[in-house]
């Protein structure tokens, strides 16, 4: 893209990271809430952070069937500071 602009899909992914670092034990209801990306999507974007992107990503399990929050314990391949500098704070994403 020459245009500087992000994909749709970047954007989503960047805006799950975003969330998984600024909410608190986030389960997929959460996230969903806080990024407006459908659960099925959100899945597969955090399946594709965690090859992509190398990020640890880990589904801690609280005991009760499919209760749980996501947690990043990684960063992967990405810069923390770098990526939090540039991207931490993503407003809506738009459509091509």
């Amino acid at each position: 893209m020459s245009d500087g602009k992000l994909s749709p899909s970047t954007q989503r992914q960047y805006l799950i990271i975003n969330a998984l670092v600024g909410l608190e034990r986030p389960s997929l209801n959460d996230l969903y809430q806080a990024t407006g990306i459908a659960i099925p999507s959100l899945r597969r974007h955090l399946q594709r952070l965690r090859v992509d992107f190398k990020l640890n990503i880990c589904y801690v399990s609280e005991g009760r069937r499919g209760e749980g929050h996501y947690l990043l314990r990684g960063w992967g391949i990405l810069d923390q500071n770098k990526f939090l500098a540039n991207f931490g704070s993503l407003g809506e994403v738009e459509d091509d």
